[in-house]
């Protein structure tokens, strides 16, 4: 994994951190790597010695901090952490799918048996609330509440 770039020194390396990038500036290999950590632990401090950069102890929080800052780094961690979230987190479609394939009793329990109605039934009211809430907030009405109670005592 060797630069091909000179290794910076720490007073080099500060120094470039104070000049003005722009979100298109590419990132150094080092950067990088920077980047990686960062996104594979949230600490910005750790990120910089696992990115290689030698600095004196005090300096690394300084230093990340001026790293995060740079346009080009806070828009690519912006970019990756919009590309994760996107990856893995449900989206509205996807939660009413679920809901709906339930309801319609299509997803077994971890057993592999059907769900139980009373399962199926919440997942309905689940689907209804975000149904309704949908098609009240397009036609500008408020909020409103939906209850289902279903009466088995009646034959």
């Amino acid at each position: 994994m060797g630069d091909k770039r000179k290794q910076e020194t720490p007073s080099e390396l500060m120094e470039r951190l104070d000049r003005v990038t722009t979100a298109d500036t590419p990132l150094t290999p080092a950067e990088q790597r920077f980047l990686t950590s960062y996104i594979k632990h949230g600490n910005a401090t750790e990120a910089m010695k696992e990115a290689g950069y030698e600095l004196a102890p005090s300096a690394y929080k300084s230093a990340a901090s001026k790293l995060l800052a740079q346009p080009n780094i806070a828009a690519e961690v912006e970019r990756v952490l919009a590309e994760l979230k996107a990856n893995t987190i449900a989206t509205a479609q996807e939660v009413m799918g679920y809901f709906t394939s339930v309801m319609r009793g299509e997803i077994k329990d971890q057993f592999g048996l059907d769900a139980p109605l009373s399962e199926r039934t919440r997942a309905a009211q689940e689907l209804a609330k975000r149904t309704i809430d949908i098609e009240n907030r397009q036609k500008g009405e408020p909020d409103q509440t939906l209850e289902i109670k279903l009466d088995w005592s009646r034959q």
